[in-house]
């Protein structure tokens, strides 16, 4: 007769694999990035609302000297749109510049004026590729013997920005077990109203655990390069930046917190609420470009 103890460890070995099996087998990368990205879904990782926040330094290239750190987040929302074949997200986004000696807030530059980037609403579709829409999902094969295993891209595309800027598919791959990696290039060559020509390219790597086990966020990393005033001119700015995902916004850092009480900055609480306030504040943008 066995052991109450042996027979225990193979019922909870048994009950591991059922639970990491069903993590990958029930779920596609679409529906697992729009949860990662904006907490779209049920279970573990679903959210209504969800931050995406760090910090970062900007560096002059090619010499390497660093110019300014700074921190910030993106706040944001997810709207099921064609019966979940499209996902809408609605956000903001801000990040302040600090001074890399002191970490106070920089206000001037070499006696140019220092503004946040700041992004008063956006809105960006996610739509589900040909092969997902017809059912394809994740590999079912064991993810964790399989690394980088590539699965169906993600197909953003600009709804409402303030800058209009053109997309790529977002790449998706099995990073080990219970993990997915996502990447969203952007390459940008456009000229803005107004302000003129502006080139950049960027790159944001996002990774999760698919079972979203306590105190293990989905993290963030992105890098740009491109020209950052009145910082770097003439494409010659590296930014770069590492963050994390919270769901509440007393999980905000406090110096984020501070500034957020400020009438200034106070919208940035909350993502825009519908479609009309992202219109709302699109018109405010543009006739503000205009003065």
């Amino acid at each position: 007769m066995s052991h109450p103890a042996a027979g225990l460890k193979i019922a909870l070995a048994i009950l591991s694999i059922v639970q990491f099996s069903h993590a990958f087998s029930a779920l596609n990368s679409f529906d697992a990035f729009v949860k990662m990205r904006l907490g779209v879904g049920t279970g573990p990782g679903s959210a209504d609302v969800v931050y995406w926040v760090g910090s970062g330094e900007l560096y002059e290239a090619y010499s390497g000297k660093l110019l300014a750190r700074y921190e910030g987040f993106d706040v944001g929302r997810g709207v099921v749109l064609d019966g979940g074949q499209r996902v809408r997200q609605l956000s903001r986004k801000i990040f302040w510049f600090r001074d890399p000696e002191t970490g106070e807030l920089m206000k001037h530059f070499n006696g140019k004026p220092v503004s946040p980037i700041r992004y008063n609403q956006q809105a960006l579709d996610y739509d589900r590729t040909p092969s997902e829409k017809n059912g394809a999902d994740l590999p079912r094969e064991d993810p964790a013997l399989k690394m980088w295993t590539p699965l169906p891209p993600i197909v953003p595309s600009v709804v409402s920005s303030r800058v209009d800027i053109p997309v790529m598919p977002i790449t998706a791959t099995t990073a080990g077990k219970n993990r997915l990696a996502f990447q969203a290039p952007v390459f940008v060559d456009i000229d803005i109203p107004h302000v003129g020509p502006y080139q950049a390219c960027e790159f944001y790597d996002y990774t999760c655990d698919v079972t979203y086990p306590k105190d293990q966020p989905p993290l963030a990393v992105w890098c740009r390069q491109g020209s950052n005033p009145p910082f770097a001119e003439n494409g010659e700015g590296v930014m770069r930046f590492v963050g994390h995902r919270v769901d509440k916004f007393d999980d905000l850092p406090a110096s984020i917190k501070e500034l957020l009480e400020m009438e200034d900055y106070c919208l940035f609480k909350q993502p825009p609420a519908d479609m009309e306030e992202v219109e709302r504040m699109q018109q405010l943008d543009a006739e503000q470009s205009r003065r």
